[in-house]
């Protein structure tokens, strides 16, 4: 039994040797197991170690709603998952990125200097950000995992089988977003838990699976976050739970494995100093962040290169994790890189804030800038013309040219 259990992560074992018909060692030591030493069920039951939360876990707050009473006031409103928050911390808002500090924490008996994990309160930021249901605040020191594909342990719940590219939708902490399996992996005989070969899942059969969602989720392994590493299958026409999963990590440390085959090393070791590339160029390397605008982002392409400015586009196709090492790659070259990426991923784009440098990073908030593609290209060169990247348009007026 101690085999068979070992492959469940189950840490602490006990063992008692009991009669339920005649009583032995449920209430009090039996006088039929003189060889037993241990104590009684009851016993066990009221002394046994219960895993309780650490209060110094990554603090994870899912918004479940959105408090406005009044123009002056906005709270968010949510159950804790994990960690402690108190008045002052910062804050990260994913999907957005932005960050804030907490004003306030407030519950029905009054405000709060501090909240734990398990508490459901209303929370306040010092600016407005635009936040709803769904939406997750964070450590920003300490960020989830960001992303559209991860694998998961999903015990199937229907009478028709689970296969791959069945469209869900997946229901992970207050947010529900289109999801499918891509693939699965294998199934656990549960009588061995051996992994055996499948193709589909039947009903009441566990398996490891791989899923792809529309837009990324933020989410912890779930032996780290049983609230943020957690999720359930809905049927969109039926509407009827279909399946529930755990993350696992593996997904998550081979996207890591990838980052890791970048981070440390050196692309500056050319002969050629950055003076000269910029000169021959005649624009400063940058990399321009933009979301959910890939048009923009070959039009802006275009317009760059009819400036005469060596530029290029990167798509989140490659991995959106990486995009910040590849661009890292382009700039040592002296090249304008434009990285499109399709939903707002926080944790690529503050890693590319730090692996390029503040000052080498250009990014535009896609509700700032004009709908149409040609007034937002000519929004995005002007800032860059502001910022000293690329000179003047040799058209215009006062320009340098390039």
């Amino acid at each position: 039994f101690r085999e068979f259990v070992r492959d469940l992560g189950i840490k602490r074992l006990y063992f008692i040797p009991i009669s339920a018909l005649e009583g032995e060692n449920v209430v009090g030591p039996g006088s039929r197991t003189p060889w037993y030493k241990g104590g009684s069920l009851l016993d066990l039951l009221e002394t046994v170690p219960i895993d309780t939360e650490d209060p110094h876990a990554p603090m994870r707050f899912p918004v479940q709603y959105v408090i406005r009473p009044e123009l002056d006031f906005r709270g968010y409103a949510g159950q804790i998952s994990s960690g402690t928050i108190h008045k002052g911390d910062p804050v990260m808002v994913l999907p957005s990125g932005r960050t804030s500090r907490v004003r306030d924490i407030i519950t029905y008996d009054g405000s709060l200097e501090s909240a734990f994990s398990g508490m459901s309160v209303t929370i306040t930021l010092e600016n407005e950000i635009d936040i709803s249901r769904g939406d997750l605040l964070v450590e920003p020191s300490r960020m989830p995992h960001v992303s559209r594909r991860f694998e998961a342990q999903v015990v199937w719940m229907h009478s028709e089988p689970l296969e791959p590219g069945k469209p869900f939708l997946i229901k992970h902490t207050t947010q529900q977003v289109p999801a499918a399996v891509s693939e699965i992996l294998h199934k656990t005989d549960i009588q061995t838990l051996s992994k055996l070969p499948t193709e589909k899942l039947e009903l009441n059969e566990i398996g490891t699976v791989r899923l792809e969602t529309r837009k990324p989720l933020f989410f912890d392994p779930y032996l780290q976050n049983r609230t943020t590493g957690a999720f359930i299958l809905i049927d969109p026409v039926s509407n009827l739970t279909v399946g529930a999963g755990m993350i696992t990590d593996r997904e998550a440390r081979e996207e890591r494995l990838r980052t890791q085959l970048f981070e440390g090393i050196e692309f500056e070791r050319s002969r050629l100093t950055p003076a000269e590339r910029w000169e021959r160029a005649g624009h400063r390397p940058v990399t321009v962040w933009l979301t959910a605008r890939l048009d923009l982002a070959y039009m802006l392409e275009r317009e760059l290169f009819d400036r005469g400015c060596l530029v290029h586009v990167l798509t989140d196709d490659v991995e959106s994790r990486i995009l910040p090492d590849l661009a890292r790659i382009s700039s040592a070259a002296g090249l304008i890189t434009i990285c499109s990426v399709a939903s707002d991923e926080a944790a690529a784009r503050e890693r590319a804030r730090t692996v390029l440098g503040v000052d080498s990073f250009v990014e535009f908030d896609p509700s700032a800038l004009s709908p149409r593609d040609d007034t937002a290209t000519a929004e995005v060169t002007a800032e860059l013309e502001n910022r000293g990247f690329i000179g003047k348009d040799e058209r215009g007026i006062d320009g340098e040219g390039i």
